[in-house]
């Protein structure tokens, strides 16, 4: 017996996984104001916006994503346990962890691939939502609902107050069924099949169920239930969507998209693009990666296919939110190649440059030499098969003086990713004073002669 009781603890164990509760999915299940006291691990990092204060983390499995804010920014690729934070929502009603803490558990998984999606699955749809089984009303105030007159998926347009076939009827809870009037003040069409139906104050002053019915000739899912209450007391969990998208919740998740751009921002240079592929819905990229930067479209216009890679976001524009991708573009950091003596009369002077993923097209072209040493030339070497990280050996110094490198503010690298040009690299140590004359170095062959002292072997 206690065998087969065994058994079958184990068998639970299995079907019941331990740390099931500590995903990105259980994170975004949170209401806004929930400290994360609880390990949200294994996550890997996809893109930094330093600049803004926040990055992305993903599941491995590429199923669903989150912004972070954090006073330190991890590299992308990087793993990471999230430790601490809180909950919230931003603006644009994107969920994100505030103030979040985090330790590292291993860097560099390249290559970490986007997911493809279309322009209307970029959104998803709302995920884990304790919403309430029907959308509430307050007690004796007026509202006004949406009303969606369908013919299958082919939206009923041009449907007027006094069309024939129309009819509401309503019931409040406890009720017998009631037979609204349309006037042109409480039935008019929002386009696309949405019809706004204002109900009277006296029609919700009932608390509990109120039942709304429009009949319409081939029309469907026209039956709205209402719950009438006093105050509203349900909070709206999970991730908000964006209207008419589909499938799972992908607000935050690095993806992949395409089509054909549509218009371009006049601004020089553009902050955005617009683009379509065909799904019924035109999806934003947002150029500007970091303020005042932005990533460069090159010879891009209007008819281009372009295949952005990104995260999926959306943007707040008054009661709607549209979709939008962000890419991220790759940036550098340039330090002394471990061993670099500072100053040193040895030439080549060493360098390293690293970027923030995989980049090709980088070489001695894409290097700005400066210093008062005057150095002429340059060599880049590609030092690991991430295509990340480069070493720089730096020669032909003119004269004793300082020598730094530089890369440019656009163009030196391309995301082997999405192509998206490099932003201007950060300059964490770029810098070596030259010497023409080789340092004199002193070896005493003798040491403690004098007072009867016995000189000790020396290593020469």
């Amino acid at each position: 017996m206690k065998k087969i009781f065994a058994i079958l603890l184990v068998l639970l164990s299995l079907a019941i996984p331990a740390n099931a509760q500590h995903t990105i999915a259980w994170a975004k299940a949170h209401t806004d104001g929930t400290t994360i006291n609880e390990n949200v691990p294994g996550k890997i990092v996809t893109y930094t916006f330093s600049e803004y204060g926040y990055f992305y983390v993903q599941e491995p499995g590429r199923s669903m994503g989150i912004r972070v804010y954090s006073s330190t920014m991890p590299a992308p690729g990087d793993e990471i346990t999230i430790t601490g934070g809180t909950l919230t929502t931003t603006d644009d009603g994107e969920r994100a962890i505030n103030s979040a803490t985090y330790t590292t558990q291993s860097h560099e998984h390249y290559p970490f691939s986007p997911l493809g999606i279309t322009n209307k699955s970029l959104g998803g749809g709302d995920f884990i939502c304790d919403t309430p089984s029907s959308p509430e009303l307050i007690q004796n105030t007026a509202s006004d609902v949406t009303i969606h007159l369908q013919d299958g998926a082919n939206p009923i347009t041009g449907v007027a107050y006094n069309a024939t076939g129309l009819s509401v009827t309503y019931q409040k809870f406890g009720d017998a069924v009631k037979t609204k009037t349309l006037t042109s003040e409480n039935w008019t069409e929002q386009g696309a099949g949405l019809y706004k139906l204002h109900l009277l104050s006296t029609e919700c002053d009932t608390l509990g169920l109120l039942s709304v019915w429009v009949t319409y000739p081939s029309a469907m899912n026209v039956n709205n239930v209402y719950n009438v209450v006093t105050t509203y007391t349900t909070t709206m969990l999970g991730q908000r969507c964006v209207t008419g998208g589909f499938g799972l919740n992908n607000i935050g998740l690095l993806v992949k998209s395409w089509g054909k751009i549509t218009e371009i921002d006049t601004a020089n240079p553009p902050t955005y693009y617009w683009m379509t592929d065909g799904s019924g819905v035109d999806t934003a990229v947002n150029l500007e990666v970091a303020p005042g930067q932005v990533i460069p479209i090159g010879d891009l216009q209007v008819d281009s296919f372009v295949t952005p890679v990104g995260i999926s976001t959306m943007t707040a524009v008054g009661d709607n939110y549209i979709r939008v991708v962000y890419p991220d573009a790759p940036t550098a950091k340039i330090t002394q190649a471990t061993g670099q003596i500072d100053p040193t009369a040895a030439s080549p002077i060493r360098f390293v440059v690293k970027f923030s993923e995989p980049v090709s097209g980088f070489d001695a072209t894409d290097i700005v030499l400066g210093g008062t040493a005057l150095p002429l030339a340059a060599e880049v070497v590609d030092v690991d098969s991430l295509h990340t990280t480069y070493t720089i050996a730096v020669t032909r110094m003119s004269k004793a003086g300082t020598v730094t490198i530089d890369v440019p503010d656009y163009g030196a690298a391309k995301s082997i990713a999405y192509g998206a040009s490099s932003l201007r690299a950060k300059l964490i140590d770029n810098q070596v004073t030259w010497s023409t004359r080789p340092a004199i170095r002193v070896i005493n062959k003798r040491i403690g002669v004098g007072g009867g002292r016995i000189p000790k072997r020396i290593l020469k």
